[in-house]
C-alpha cells in the first residue's frame, strides 16, 4: 500500500483521469519500521504510520486540510526514493487503485497550521520518531477521517466547510 499526499484541488482532477505524473508517496519498509521501533511484520501498524507520514506531507503542500490516498499499487509501480523515511515514487496508476481518501475535518485547521509551521522550519523533522509539539498534537488529536474513493462528494462536503 502507498500512501500519497494531495491537495483538495488535486483530488478530483486525479479521480477523473488516475494520475498524469509520478506521485510522491509514503510506504512501509524494514528501516522505517526499524527507525519507529516497530517489528517488521507489523503490517497494520507501520501502514497507519506510512499514512501519518503522507498526511504531514500533505501539509507541505499548502493545502487547509490533509488529504492523503491510499494506492494498492502494484510493486514494479513504486520506487523506493529513502528506505528510512518511507518515502517512494508512484507510476501513474488507476483510479480504481486507491482504495481510500482520508481528509482532516474542518476543525483540525489550527491545529493543522501550527504543525505546518513547525515543519516549514524542518520538514526532516516530519519522518522522525519523535515530532515536535504541534505535530504529535495534530496526529494525536485529530485522526484523519476515511472514505471509500466512491464517496468523493462526501469528501468534497468535508473539504468545503
Amino acid at each position: 500500500m502507498v500512501f500519497c499526499a494531495t491537495v483538495p484541488q488535486r483530488l478530483e482532477l486525479l479521480a477523473a483521469a488516475g494520475t498524469l505524473e509520478e506521485l510522491g508517496g509514503r510506504t512501509a519498509t524494514g528501516a522505517l519500521a526499524r527507525g519507529h521501533g516497530l517489528a517488521a511484520g507489523a503490517t497494520e501498524e507501520l501502514d497507519y504510520l506510512a499514512q501519518e507520514l503522507a498526511s504531514l506531507d500533505s501539509l507541505l503542500e499548502g493545502a487547509a486540510q490533509r488529504v492523503v490516498l491510499a494506492v494498492d499499487a502494484d510493486a514494479e509501480a513504486v520506487e523506493v526514493v529513502d528506505e528510512r523515511s518511507g518515502l517512494v515514487r508512484l507510476r501513474p496508476f488507476d483510479w480504481e487503485q486507491v482504495t481510500a481518501v482520508f481528509v482532516d475535518e474542518a476543525e483540525a485547521r489550527p491545529a493543522v497550521e501550527r504543525a505546518r509551521s513547525v515543519l516549514a522550519d524542518d520538514p526532516v523533522a516530519l519522518a522522525e520518531p519523535q515530532r515536535p509539539g504541534p505535530v504529535a498534537e495534530l496526529l494525536a488529536e485529530h485522526p484523519l477521517l476515511w472514505y471509500l474513493p466512491t464517496e468523493l462528494e462526501a469528501v468534497s462536503a468535508v473539504l468545503a466547510r
